[in-house]
């Protein structure tokens, strides 16, 4: 094996057959691809995001979801323009290695990892919590098995069935949402009285029924306002599996965004806006955004509230609920199984892991990442779920994960306008490196909001942690057995000054 040696990395070259045996198939069309976008996020727009009404109330949670979907629309016109430049599997990793080199592309594609695999974890996890309440006799952990091995089956033997299920999904999700906004909109029960109902927080000096988190509500919000797109970012992994990944990625990117940002500002507006009510331990009746803000289920509250607690309708509704709450994890499987397929492919995790099945898909990958997965929902279960910190750590870990990866991409736009301004871009970010500098300060925004509030400044330090061990794993084992030939530029590498950082 042929070595060059760089400042951080030794690159070598392998068989002929290397990457004959890691390669992946064309035909995912645009439709299918805004399927990917669209069913790994929808999840989050069905729960999670009400944890916010808490910190910041009603309008503390509309001002960050405003601040939240710039930032997401920055960073959507980047990655399209960035993706149909370098339309490789590895997506962000990809990007952020070429233009910052081999630890800063690796770092960036650890994170987008982990950030995946907390969401399968966690989805698994909730979804198992709301399909006990229809079968109550069906043990959890056996769920958590055979939902995850089944999904996992399903994509590694059958790929395009298992993109056209994600699709039919994701439909069935954006219908249901439909059927709730449109539900609550006939159903005269609106009062927008209710977004007010948050009591003002006694510690916080600037405190007001309009505000109950003061200014600082707004920052601690934005964590989870960014549940209503989180995971957008996974779309640019199908480049090596697109029909047209330079025409129709750019555009289905778009198209996603554009759907979960309306459906998001008419969930906002008018979940919390009907009488859905709870009565605390202490016996207080809370109603509207307040007791939304206790829910683990909004949309089931929702539907409640349109069609009744029970009847055939409701019924109907539920189930529609309960199968779109399942729209994310055929997406998921898919975004961690290309993430770990290119790191491995590059040599910076072990390289059997890129090893692609008579289908063309990185089966060994979506298996190791789908052991992992189900062993996060294990430790949320273990440790408390979401009724102690270590177990909100856990769900939340993915959304900081996701707030480093935005700055370390759109960083890597600017560095690459700069570097690299002759690079081919077929499609142009219409908001160019202004949306770039925009999108940066945000995303470092909503890192900073992570420390507003002490159960994410907890997942900040498992965040930390595990990019350190990730960081120590380059160093001893990765940056000896990189792969020149699989690198996504390897022509770009061949061009460079033999001591410069690829």
């Amino acid at each position: 094996m042929a070595e060059r040696k760089l400042k951080v990395a030794r690159y070598g070259n392998v068989d002929s057959d290397y990457l004959e045996r890691r390669q992946l198939k064309r035909g995912i069309g645009f439709w299918a691809l805004w399927g990917i976008g669209v069913g790994i996020v929808i999840d989050g727009i069905y729960s999670g995001w009400n944890e916010g009404l808490a910190q910041g109330g009603f309008w503390g949670l509309a001002i960050a979801t405003a601040l939240v979907a710039t930032m997401y629309w920055c960073l959507t016109f980047c990655t399209a323009e960035l993706t149909a430049a370098l339309p490789h599997a590895g997506g962000f990793y990809a990007f952020t290695r070429s233009a910052f080199g081999p630890l800063g592309g690796y770092l960036c594609g650890m994170a987008e990892l982990a950030e995946y695999i907390l969401i399968m974890g966690v989805g698994v996890y909730y979804i198992g919590d709301l399909v006990q309440g229809y079968v109550a006799w069906l043990p959890q952990p056996l769920f958590w098995v055979v939902f995850t091995g089944g999904f996992t089956a399903l994509t590694v033997r059958f790929p395009e069935l298992a993109i056209r299920v994600n699709l039919w999904i994701a439909w069935v999700a954006v219908i249901m949402l439909g059927v709730l906004c449109l539900g609550i909109l006939l159903s005269g029960k609106v009062d927008t009285s209710l977004w007010l109902t948050v009591p003002p927080l006694t510690e916080i000096t600037d405190a007001s029924s309009t505000l109950p988190g003061g200014k600082r509500g707004i920052l601690a919000a934005m964590p989870y306002a960014i549940w209503f797109f989180l995971a957008l970012e996974a779309m640019p992994l199908a480049a090596e599996e697109a029909k047209d990944p330079v025409r129709d990625l750019p555009q289905s990117m778009v198209a996603a965004m554009g759907t979960l940002f309306g459906l998001a500002v008419f969930v906002l507006i008018l979940n919390t806006a009907i009488p859905v009510e709870v009565i605390t331990e202490e016996g207080q009746l809370l109603r509207g955004a307040a007791a939304l803000a206790q829910s683990t289920q909004p949309f089931d509250d929702g539907l409640n509230i349109v069609f009744g607690e029970t009847g055939f309708w409701r019924q109907v509704a539920g189930l529609g609920g309960i199968l779109a709450g399942f729209t994310g994890y055929p997406a998921c499987i898919y975004a961690y199984s290309r993430v770990c397929f290119a790191l491995s492919r590059a040599g910076y995790l072990p390289p059997a892991l890129s090893v692609t099945n008579a289908q063309r898909v990185p089966a060994r990958a979506a298996i190791a990442c789908g052991i992992l997965a189900l062993g996060i929902t294990e430790a949320i279960d273990l440790v408390g779920g979401d009724t102690t910190d270590a177990g909100l750590a856990l769900i939340v870990m993915s959304v900081v994960c996701a707030v480093v990866t935005y700055i370390l991409v759109m960083a890597s736009y600017i560095q690459l306008r700069r570097s690299r301004p002759n690079l081919p871009r077929p499609y142009r970010s219409p908001w160019g490196l202004a949306g770039a500098f925009g999108g940066t300060a945000l995303a470092t925004l909503a890192l900073v909001s992570t420390f507003v509030e002490s159960t994410y400044r907890l997942a900040v330090g498992g965040m930390v942690a595990f990019l350190g061990l990730a960081a120590i794993y380059f160093v001893v084992v990765s940056q000896k057995q990189l792969v020149a030939d699989a690198l996504d530029d390897e022509a770009d590498l061949a061009t460079d000054p033999p001591d410069s950082i690829p």
